[in-house]
Formats: structure tokens, C-alpha cells, sequence
């Protein structure tokens, strides 16, 4: 299935709503076996000598303070942050963790590979020819999901093309005034190239290291190609006549091959889905297990997009909270729910 679709967003009564807002507040906060502490750094994991996970440790404004848990602890610090305090707590590769003068606890390769993510590109800008209206879909207003042309019909959509009336652009590109132009993004949903999360030090402070290897493999190098001349193609088209004045970028009629590579090298910038860096799974290079637990490791699960070995086709953020679901009836041993066929 593919096609245009006005986007969905989760958005009550006029404002963002979070996966907290849907499910602590107001009631679920003041339960009694709740508490919930903000601005605590989670600095590191307790591991036991029996090879148990027994707790956290904080940074706190009045110190470090330890966190005891007695059935467990879950780590939901999503694909960038669950790596790093895995890593952090000695848990990963140990080569890598000896270099940084860290005592490997715990030796897990596949911690912190696997990183990928929906890649798209800021973007086909055009130049309006009246003035855009104002938003409703916080400026993205419409998406489009399609086969590559060398996919069957059965084929998962691959190309994503997004109708965005603000100018979009990444930082090797000057973005047009607010208000005088709008974007084309494109982009595809299933890259093949893999990146990694590393840490730099051992120290906390230090940011990590973050590297995710877009278009590294020639495969997405042809869908990323494939979907800019798809959004061109739907720039030029008569239906935009009454908004196009005329187009910016990559602003040539006719582009070789390595103009346009070049180009995309440039517009390419993450969709902030980020996935895989603590893969779920059965193999060495697994993180965690199809019941969320850390492999060879007691009292630790990870729920959170670092577990998805291969990112969807669509936003990730619904298929998080299926995730984070299925592991709530893991956690208590209820049996999941019966399938069901939509109507």
C-alpha cells in the first residue's frame, strides 16, 4: 500500500501530546508506588557480584545517591542513551571498553552497533509564488509513501516524499526567509548502511561519539537518487503551477550524476528515528532477547527504539509504544492479546 495521506500527529485540543501526557498524567503520577525524580543523571548501573543488576546510580545536586531495585531495573533511555550507560556500566565490547580504562562487567559486542535511521534531505526548496498560509501540521502537512520504481507492487513502500510549506535546508545550505518558500523533503525508509555509538571517555561529561554512516552502502545512495528525482518530478508538476515561482534547490534544470550525488551528500539529514543499537534478537551480536532482557544478564531489560533490529517503514514512535506494551505484559505474565483483523 502507498500513496498521499494528510499526516497524523498526536495532537489534542491544539497541543503536542506526549507519550508522558497519554500515560502518567494526571491520575497515573500520583500513585503511591510512583516516584518520579527530575534532574537525576543516571550515571551508571549496579551489577552485583552474582552477575545480578541490582540498582542505579544517580548524580544528584546533593551527591551520588544509589537507587536499589528489588525485582529489576528497565532501561528506557532510547537508541542513543541506552548504549551509553550500558557501555558506561561496563557492559559492551571489551576491547573497546578497556581502551577507555573501563572493567568490562558484562561483554556484549552488539552494543551500540547497528545504528540506522530514516534518512531524508533538506531538501527541494522552491520558491513561492504567493504567500504560504499558516500551518496546521506544525509545517509539514502532507506525506507520500511509494514503491521504487524497480520494486513490484507487493513491495514495502521505500521512497517518502513530504509537502512541507517552510524552507528546509541542512547547514551546507542557506535557508530562504520563513514565509517565502517551501520544501519538497525526500528521502527512504529502509537504508542498509549501519553506524555505530561509541563513548570518547569514560568520563560522563565527554559527549560520545556518534556515527551513523549514512549512505555508506551503494544501495541507499540509489534510493536517496531515486527520491529526489521523484520530488522533483512532483515540483514540476502543473498542480504546483499556482505556488512554484521557481526552484532553489538544487536549483539545475540538469544535473549529472555526480552533481546530484553530491547534492544529496549534502541535503541528507536524519528523521530523529534512530533505531538497533541494543538489537533484539537471538545471535552474538544481540543485545537483548525476544523478552527484552538483556542476554546473560539477570535483572536488566531494555525497552526502548534501541531494540528494533530493522527500522519500520514509518515513524518509530507508535511501534515503541506497541513494544513498550507487549513488554508491560511480559513483565506481569499475562498472555498477550488475541489478533485482530481491522474492519
Amino acid at each position: 500500500m502507498a500513496g498521499p495521506t494528510l499526516n497524523t500527529l498526536a495532537i489534542k485540543e491544539g497541543r503536542r501530546q506526549t507519550v508522558a501526557d497519554a500515560y502518567l498524567t494526571p491520575s497515573v503520577l500520583a500513585r503511591p508506588n510512583l516516584s518520579l525524580r527530575l534532574a537525576n543523571a543516571v550515571e551508571g548501573l549496579m551489577i552485583g557480584k552474582d552477575g545480578r543488576c541490582d540498582g542505579v546510580r544517580l548524580a544528584t545536586a546533593e551527591g551520588p545517591v544509589e537507587l536499589g531495585a528489588e525485582r529489576g531495573v528497565i532501561l528506557s533511555a532510547g537508541a542513543i542513551g541506552s548504549p551509553l550507560l550500558l557501555l558506561r556500566s561496563g557492559i559492551g565490547p571489551a576491547a573497546e571498553l578497556r581502551r577507555l580504562g573501563i572493567a568490562p562487567r558484562h561483554v556484549l559486542p552488539g552494543v551500540g552497533a547497528n545504528l540506522h535511521d530514516h534518512l531524508l534531505a533538506g531538501g527541494n526548496v522552491y520558491r513561492a509564488r504567493r504567500a504560504l498560509p499558516l500551518s496546521n501540521y506544525q509545517h509539514s502537512e502532507s506525506l507520500m509513501y511509494i514503491e521504487r520504481g524497480a520494486a513490484g507492487a507487493e513491495a514495502a513502500p521505500e521512497l517518502v516524499l513530504a509537502c512541507v510549506i517552510a524552507p528546509v535546508v541542512t547547514e551546507m545550505f542557506e535557508a530562504p526567509l520563513m514565509g517565502s518558500a517551501y520544501t519538497l523533503m525526500f528521502g527512504f525508509t529502509h537504508p542498509r548502511s549501519r553506524g555505530r555509538v561509541a563513548l570518547r571517555s569514560a568520563d560522563p561529561g565527554v559527549p560520545p561519539a556518534i556515527d551513523p554512516n549514512y549512505l555508506a552502502e551503494g544501495y541507499d545512495r540509489e534510493a536517496h537518487l531515486e527520491a529526489l528525482d521523484r520530488a522533483r518530478h512532483l515540483g514540476a508538476a502543473h498542480a504546483f503551477d499556482e505556488w512554484r515561482a521557481a526552484e532553489l534547490l538544487p536549483g539545475h534544470a540538469a544535473m549529472s550524476p555526480a552533481e546530484r550525488l553530491a547534492f544529496v551528500a549534502k541535503a541528507a539529514y536524519t528523521h530523529h528515528h534512530p533505531v538497533g543499537t541494543c538489537r533484539m534478537g537471538e545471535g552474538d551480536e544481540a543485545v537483548v532477547g525476544p523478552d527484552l532482557k538483556l542476554r546473560g544478564l539477570e535483572g536488566l531489560y531494555v525497552i526502548d527504539a534501541s531494540v528494533i533490529p530493522r527500522i519500520t517503514t514509518g515513524p518509530i514512535n507508535a511501534a515503541i509504544i506497541a513494544i513498550a506494551e507487549r513488554a508491560s505484559d511480559l513483565l506481569r505474565g499475562q498472555s498477550p492479546l488475541a489478533p485482530m483483523a481491522p474492519a
